[in-house]
């Protein structure tokens, strides 16, 4: 038909990828959340670094001073007990 435009992707999937294929983004969101999120979440919670807002703030504050204070996307300890002094 004429003037037709063509059927609509459903949200989330691109048109080349097979029925029933997860998207590359979302294996991306879900591997980072299990590999980099998690985890730096069960330190900041074991070295009190949270504080009162949810979560994902944390991880961003924190994640912007590590940075900002060492220029590295690294997490451990060291990492950790250079954070903790810096937020004392």
């Amino acid at each position: 038909m004429r003037g037709c435009s063509p059927a609509p992707v459903p949200r989330g999937r691109r048109g080349s990828s097979p029925p029933g294929d997860l998207p590359a983004e979302y294996l991306a969101a879900r591997r980072w959340f299990t590999e980099e999120f998690t985890p730096v979440m069960r330190m900041l919670h074991a070295a009190d670094l949270i504080g009162t807002g949810p979560d994902a703030e944390a991880h961003m504050r924190v994640a912007r001073l590590r940075y900002r204070l060492m220029r590295t996307h690294e997490w451990n300890d060291e990492i950790i007990e250079r954070l903790r002094e810096e937020l004392s």
